[in-house]
């Protein structure tokens, strides 16, 4: 059993190799994920943590809706496409 860790993060690229380098090893125990926007937003950082858990097995873990929107209150402009 590894450091336990809650993860916050809008799992893009980065946030996904961090993950699946935390399942990798043993001195990570990743006990929760926070999926909040990010360059995507938090509904699709949502499915996107739920599809790596699934992947590796850990379907178990806890996903916590994170923030939708930045604390300033600013608009992000997201491409539609």
């Amino acid at each position: 059993m590894g450091k336990k860790v809650l993860f916050f993060g809008d799992v893009g690229i980065d946030d996904a190799i961090a993950l699946v380098y935390a399942r990798l090893t043993e001195a990570i125990d990743v006990i929760g994920i926070v999926a909040d926007y990010g360059n995507v937003s938090k509904k699709e950082t949502t499915r996107n943590v739920r599809f790596l858990l699934k992947r590796s097995k850990k379907e178990y873990v806890k996903v916590y809706g994170g923030a939708e929107n930045p604390m300033t209150g600013e608009v992000l402009l997201r491409d539609s496409g």
